[in-house]
């Protein structure tokens, strides 16, 4: 669905938002129906980040990553009982797919070609990345592009620093990927598992020094309470937001038992 039909009318919104908050975030502009999207893209539009945040450009390019990978799995499984759904289904997933390819991908002055945030399909565009999932550093735990694809490796480099990413925050006692919705001087662990879990996937000799330093930085972001944080202060030891985030311990536990399957640990520690 786009902003305005070919005539220039404005189409209908199938889905709007809107409330009182004096946070921006949490509601969308121009009546609900969020910032316009252009014509032709293939992308679907996306009201919200994983993040529960508004976006700002509605094709969220980590979501149509994983909406892709999903067409594309559940096409497999249906393709002997329904093969005129799994045909639909492929279909849909290479047009989207074609359609990050051609309005997700930018040329950044700095980092080379990069995927894009949000794009909003007239040129705008949202370099930055967030912690939750789905987001532009787990595009090769989605299954979308593989852990050395050029284009995924300057994007990686760009969203793991603080000159590349506007939500890389860095303080006295922590560091990583944050987002809007929590603040600038907090850092969600769960940037650093997805690090290391798209560092274990590659299955190359270089990562395991590292895998190990974010093991330490995780077991360590803990405070002793040995429980995955939702965010924590990067400048004040002990603090944070959700001291048992679900979602975070079960990517956890997902990067520790891969990292011992694929031998970048010996041991739990």
């Amino acid at each position: 669905m786009t902003t305005y039909s070919r005539d220039g009318e404005v189409s209908k919104n199938w889905y709007t938002f809107k409330r009182w908050t004096d946070i921006g975030t949490e509601t969308l502009p121009l009546d609900g129906a969020g910032n316009p999207t252009g014509r032709n893209t293939q992308l679907i539009r996306s009201s919200f980040r994983p993040s529960d945040d508004s976006t700002i450009f509605q094709f969220h390019i980590p979501s149509n990553a994983q909406i892709v990978v999903q067409f594309e799995r559940t096409a497999k499984l249906l393709q002997s009982a329904y093969p005129n759904i799994a045909q639909d289904l492929e279909s849909r997933a290479l047009l989207i797919r074609e359609g990050i390819m051609q309005h997700g991908i930018v040329d950044h002055k700095v980092f080379g070609r990069v995927f894009a945030y949000e794009v909003d399909g007239y040129g705008s565009i949202n370099i930055m990345d967030d912690a939750n999932i789905p987001s532009l550093l787990s595009l090769p735990l989605l299954g979308f592009i593989k852990s050395d694809n050029p284009i995924y490796l300057n994007t990686r480099k760009m969203i793991l620093c603080k000159e590349g990413n506007p939500y890389y925050i860095t303080g006295v006692h922590f560091h990583g990927i944050g987002g809007p919705h929590i603040g600038t001087r907090m850092a969600w662990p769960m940037s650093h598992i997805v690090e290391g879990r798209t560092l274990v996937h590659q299955n190359r000799e270089s990562a395991s020094t590292r895998v190990k330093e974010l093991m330490t930085i995780l077991k360590e972001s803990t405070s002793g309470l040995g429980l995955m944080h939702e965010s924590v202060g990067v400048d004040r030891l002990g603090s944070w937001t959700r001291p048992w985030f679900a979602w975070c311990n079960a990517e956890m536990g997902a990067f520790i038992l891969e990292a011992l399957e694929l031998g970048y640990l010996d041991t739990v520690y």
